[in-house]
């Protein structure tokens, strides 16, 4: 029996020592909500593996204790007077109580029943955050066992919270998938990888930051002693080799350097692993696996940025085709050119070709009627293309690369501020992680001429340049020099990259559900992408994909 559950991550304890459990609710099919906290990472192990105990029974003086995990029991401290030398010997144990002091404590309860994941599942939670490791481990088990894990935009859980309470967003999860399973994300191998990515990319941060941080502080702390001296014998040479010399025979900072050298290592083996960095980024010239890591960690599922083409108009489309092809007696002649129809063609080109058929053979009305069916088809396919050009305008917000037509109150930006930077007034709503690993993309494009972007970069100077050929002042700022055409022809550059990037990941993305839908024919748990054709269209996103 399938169930619903929402699960609400968090940290199990605050600065502060307040307990934060992790919340979760199971909906099954006859309505009945229940919910379960799990309080530590190995509460969520057991929940994982589906032996999280929520029941248990007194335990009998000669219980066989051997069958049980130890965590799992209920203990009770014994009493400083009472006499427990007749308990069986694993029924006591030696531990320390909450102030840190030893004590012994015997069995009373074990447990009797247990729940977790289990076959069936189909698990709701929110997309990002301190979740996403736990749902890493719940999609790899998922696939073990035959249960499923989706994921939720916050601002989506935001927007159909309502008045509830954000303490209650397990059970919200839960109802949610219930009644609007299309808002949610089904998790995949490359949803893994990524986060994979990104908790690498984490770690290699933090050991670089460790690192910098005790470098200062030897260094603060070698050059106080040459200054604060009161002998007065200050050393002859550059301080600045002898700081070198010190930091080289620093055991702590040779071991954080180390450190820091192997989470470069497990990143970019992390990176190298993905599937998207040999499609996109490893034949890309000056993209290593440190600048491509903040990118598909921050992006982490190009879905998120998809438009819907709009619902009204492709339905009222479809039915017009739909019309055409049943008054144009396209069933009927379809056998005529079967002989020319392989498992590739698609249901697109099979319309063309008995449109071609009929008109060849006299049947020139009901060709005319295929036509239109041709049209309303290629309609369609413009709202796709619209809607992936809006998917890709928020791409290129998201990586802070677009051009600013309005500001925040609507009112149109003047040229010379139609750049995104950080003003005073203006929200600065994009990536910084993306954005900085664009920037120095861009510079190792400028660093490699003779390469593909290398090239484009120039040509854009060439192009900028012949548009704007004098420097000019404008409010005692000097405009068009020729650093200002630098980064001007970077950036154009980079905005082309990310559109790039959104067509091959998208053209990916879009294969990948073809291939999947070919070995499980329905799909109902995936989100349907902009330019995927509902049954019976005659172009088929596949078809949409590849184009």
């Amino acid at each position: 029996m399938s169930r619903a559950i929402g699960i609400r991550h968090r940290r199990k304890k605050t600065a502060e020592n307040e307990a934060r459990p992790t919340q979760v609710a199971i909906l099954d099919q006859a309505g009945n909500l229940t919910s379960q906290e799990l309080e530590n990472d190995t509460a969520e192990m057991d929940w994982l593996m589906g032996r999280f105990p929520i029941d248990w029974r007194k335990a009998a003086a000669d219980e066989d204790i051997n069958s049980y995990f130890l965590r799992h029991c209920k203990w009770r401290r014994v009493k400083q007077d009472e006499d427990v030398s007749e308990a069986k010997l694993g029924h006591l144990r030696k531990s320390v109580d909450a102030k840190g002091l030893p004590a012994q404590y015997i069995l009373t309860h074990v447990p009797t029943q247990f729940d977790g994941l289990k076959a069936g599942d189909n698990v709701g939670m929110v997309l990002g955050g301190s979740g996403d490791r736990f749902s890493s481990a719940l999609s790899r088990r998922g696939e073990e066992i035959g249960a499923k894990v989706f994921r939720l935009p916050p601002f989506v859980l935001k927007e159909k919270r309502g008045d509830v309470e954000k303490d209650d967003d397990h059970a919200t999860l839960a109802v949610l998938f219930l009644e609007q399973p299309e808002l949610f994300y089904f998790m995949r191998l490359r949803d893994r990888d990524a986060i994979r990515i990104k908790t690498a990319l984490k770690l290699r941060m933090d050991a670089m930051k460790a690192r910098i941080a005790c470098g200062q502080r030897i260094e603060q702390s070698f050059i106080g002693r040459i200054f604060l001296t009161e002998e007065g014998r200050y050393p002859e040479g550059d301080i600045e080799a002898l700081v070198q010399n010190e930091l080289a025979n620093d055991t702590i900072f040779q071991s954080m350097e180390a450190d820091e050298k192997r989470r470069q290592k497990e990143l970019e083996k992390a990176v190298r692993e993905a599937p998207i960095w040999e499609a996109i980024f490893a034949p890309i010239i000056g993209c290593g696996p440190r600048l491509a890591a903040p990118m598909i960690a921050s992006i982490s599922d190009i879905r998120r940025f998809w438009v819907e083409p709009k619902a009204g108009s492709m339905a009222v489309l479809k039915a017009q085709a739909e019309d055409a092809e049943r008054n144009g007696k396209l069933a009927e002649d379809r056998a005529k050119v079967a002989d020319r129809i392989t498992k590739a063609t698609t249901p697109f080109q099979v319309l063309q070709m008995v449109r071609t058929w009929k008109r060849a053979n006299g049947k020139e009305e009901e060709a005319v009627l295929l036509d239109q069916a041709i049209a309303f088809h290629k309609q369609r396919h413009v709202l796709r293309r619209r809607a992936l050009k809006s998917g890709m305008a928020k791409l290129k917000k998201f990586c802070g690369v677009h051009v600013l037509t309005v500001d925040k109150n609507g009112e149109p930006v003047p040229k010379n501020r139609q750049f995104p930077r950080r003003r005073v007034g203006m929200v600065s709503n994009w990536n910084p992680d993306v954005r900085q690993a664009l920037y120095l993309l861009g510079e190792q494009f400028n660093r490699r001429p003779e390469s593909e972007w290398g090239k484009k970069l120039l040509e854009y100077k060439l192009k900028l340049r012949q548009v704007h050929p004098d420097v000019i002042e404008e409010n005692g700022k000097k405009r068009y020099t020729n650093g200002h055409i630098h980064k001007m022809a970077m950036w154009r550059t980079l905005t082309k990259f990310v559109e790039q990037l959104f067509t091959v990941w998208t053209k990916l993305e879009l294969l990948q559900q073809c291939r999947e839908r070919e070995l499980l024919p329905m799909q109902p748990e995936e989100k349907n992408p902009p330019s995927q054709a509902e049954g019976g269209d005659a172009s088929p996103e596949c078809d949409s994909a590849v184009a």
